[in-house]
């Protein structure tokens, strides 16, 4: 192992990486392939740097700013960003009309068209 190795973590989130079974879950040959590789790429180049939202390297003074929390979220978050919310809709009520927007196209190709039923606010 390459010197830069040491007295650094690798965190691997591979909370996503499994075939669901009814009475548990099970690592497929293509998931372990990922863990490994990251694992192998992390042992073998000093400067790795982990993939984003999957797997990241913390250095022992990293830890410690973090007072050596290891949850594994705090290096490699795989959660999805949130999505935007429309606040005066949701304070006002109704659809936002970018929502209405985005589903033009749909609405033309059956013939439809959204403001014979909702009605835009002033």
């Amino acid at each position: 192992m390459p010197p830069a190795f040491f007295c650094k973590v690798l965190f691997i989130n591979a909370d996503a990486e499994f075939q669901a079974g009814r009475a548990q879950n099970h690592l497929r040959p293509e998931h372990i392939e990922k863990i490994v590789s990251a694992y192998q790429e992390f042992t073998t180049n000093g400067d790795y740097k982990g993939i984003p939202n999957y797997a990241t390297v913390v250095t022992k003074e990293e830890l410690a700013e973090n007072d050596y929390n290891c949850n594994i979220r705090r290096y490699a978050d795989n959660t999805p960003p949130p999505e935007p919310q429309d606040v005066k809709a949701h304070l006002l009520g109704g659809i936002p009309k970018s929502e209405v927007e985005a589903k033009r196209e749909l609405f033309n190709a059956h013939g439809f068209n959204p403001m014979n039923l909702l009605q835009p606010r002033m």
